[in-house]
């Protein structure tokens, strides 16, 4: 990653940066570089540069993002557009095959892997805190994602208005549809296993992973490498079009209204037993009232 321009580099941190330290050297940048106090002519287009830095790596997710795409490039397979450098490359005879990339939480190997973002939501009354989950993950690990992370904002995330609503709304939307998936992080993840799996002559494999690159980032260069894939035999892997876990998110998404039935019909049952039991008490309540309205309407 040294030597190379990206937004760490631009800030002078590292990718292991805090939010503290990030915060601050952008702030230090902005104070020299802003054209308000700097008159070079390249100021406004430097600070507009520094805007979208902050703007992605003051978010987790979206920084989770940036990173995993600066990973796979930093392997040396990817070209600029997060495509195989002039296609797949297969390094020569002698040149060790690239690290494969496995799943981040289970380790296993998966062809139809991908790096997915996922919420998970908890809040109380005015309290609302988003869980973020950005890495690679294998099928079965994005399905078990994507129902447990619906599974807990059901439960939990529904408890604050409205933005504990609104946020649990968005992270079942995001479980129910297999996660959040950044195109540029995905198409070079993708076109790095293509490189891997085709110096492992794994050919299905490899044309698999590059029909699914193609997808996140049309390209000439993908397109050409997976037809010569196809030209000499190589067939692509069949991919689960839904996620178990997806059925369940959208189920778990159920479960809110029924909370909420439940607490409703539970307070409503209660008040109709309390009035029952005290009626003399209510019917005075409810006259005093009424007689309290008819004198400020009297008054206005």
């Amino acid at each position: 990653m040294s030597g190379e321009f990206n937004y760490y580099t631009l800030l002078g941190i590292t990718p292991k940066a805090t939010s503290a330290e990030i915060k601050s050297a952008y702030r230090s940048a902005i104070a020299k570089y802003h054209p308000d106090v700097n008159a070079a002519p390249n100021a406004e287009n430097l600070t507009a540069i520094l805007n979208e830095a902050w703007a992605v790596l003051q978010d987790p997710t979206k920084k989770a993002q940036y990173d995993a795409g600066l990973e796979a490039k930093s392997q040396g397979a990817l070209g600029s557009s997060g495509a195989p450098a002039g296609g797949v490359q297969n390094g020569g005879p002698n040149a060790p095959p690239a690290a494969m990339l496995d799943c981040e939480k289970c380790g296993e190997e998966d062809v139809h892997q991908r790096f997915v973002v996922f919420n998970s939501v908890s809040t109380f009354i005015v309290f609302t805190l988003i869980t973020t989950t950005a890495m690679r993950l294998c099928t079965n690990c994005r399905s078990h994602e994507a129902w447990s992370s619906a599974l807990h904002t059901a439960f939990f995330g529904f408890w604050s208005i409205p933005w504990g609503v609104l946020n649990s709304i968005k992270a079942l939307y995001i479980a129910i549809i297999g996660g959040s998936m950044d195109k540029r992080s995905n198409a070079a993840m993708l076109g790095y296993l293509a490189n891997a799996y085709a110096q492992r002559g794994n050919n299905d494999a490899a044309l698999t992973t590059l029909v699914a690159c193609n997808r996140f980032q049309r390209n000439k260069a993908i397109a050409d490498a997976a037809e010569s894939f196809r030209k000499i035999g190589a067939k692509v892997l069949d991919e689960p079009e839904r996620l178990d876990g997806q059925f369940y998110a959208l189920v778990a998404a159920v479960i809110p209204v029924i909370l909420y039935a439940a607490i409703y019909t539970a307070i409503h049952l209660t008040w109709m037993h309390w009035a029952a039991a005290h009626n003399t008490e209510v019917h005075h309540f409810t006259s005093g009232a009424q007689h309290l309205m008819k004198q400020l309407h009297a008054h206005i």
